[in-house]
């Protein structure tokens, strides 16, 4: 599975700011061992230019929880017996499942997970230390046409990110294939209009379950993810669901 991620820093540096180049990776702050190089990118590059195109490659925080989360999120899916030879899993079964796959995935970046904080927020990823700085404001939502409005999903994710600096948003959502490409347009459009004037980059990490429905049961397909932000759009590879 290929993936396409955005350039941009580790981690911010300090709490006000999002991204910023920096020649190495300390994580002291976030209770990981120190990472130093004696030797800086262009020192590198000057020496091995002449092979090839080199470039410097950073994955974000961000990215990086994304790439975990939807690791726990689908190889642990819950699968129940709801009735005789019926096998699957409820919506709140889902929703438990969801809180699950987030804190694992903050136990394994020595992140910290705070469920119903700040207003409410379905999940506030932190650093660790004495100091913690906000990761990523989290919700999900089983209605997908739900998370419109004043006080809704995307309306808190914008208020949390825009009074926490170094926090970005993460956002996963369930919706039927024939309205996936409308409901992506609708919240692209809603999350750059509402969060262009920033001084600093707001991302939406956006996560969809799509699923075409039988009956009374959602079959779900692919998990499709995107990148949201006023300076672009990234769009990841879907992950096949009904492998």
């Amino acid at each position: 599975m290929q993936l396409v991620f955005k350039l941009i820093d580790a981690k911010p540096s300090e709490p006000e700011k999002r991204n910023e180049s920096v020649p190495f990776v300390k994580m002291e702050e976030i209770g990981e061992p120190v990472f130093e190089t004696a030797h800086d990118f262009d020192q590198i590059k000057s020496r091995l230019d002449r092979f090839a195109t080199i470039s410097r490659f950073s994955l974000d925080l961000g990215s990086q929880f994304s790439i975990l989360f939807t690791t726990f999120f689908w190889n642990e899916t819950p699968h129940y017996e709801l009735s005789p030879g019926v096998f699957g899993a409820t919506r709140s079964n889902w929703t438990y499942h969801t809180a699950l796959a987030i804190s694992q995935t903050c136990r394994t970046l020595n992140f910290t997970c705070k469920f119903e904080a700040f207003g409410k927020r379905d999940a506030i990823i932190e650093s660790q230390g004495e100091v913690p700085v906000m990761i990523l404001a989290a919700e999900w939502e089983w209605d997908y046409d739900d998370i419109f409005g004043t006080g809704k999903e995307l309306d808190k994710l914008r208020i949390t990110c825009q009074n926490n600096p170094s926090a970005n948003a993460f956002l996963l959502i369930y919706c039927p294939r024939e309205r996936y490409l409308d409901h992506l347009e609708k919240i692209v459009e809603f999350w750059i209009t509402e969060t262009r004037n920033e001084e600093q980059p707001l991302s939406l990490f956006l996560h969809t379950v799509i699923f075409e429905e039988n009956k009374n049961t959602r079959q779900f397909l692919r998990l499709a993810r995107v990148e949201i932000g006023s300076t672009g759009i990234i769009i990841w590879d879907d992950l096949d669901l009904d492998a």
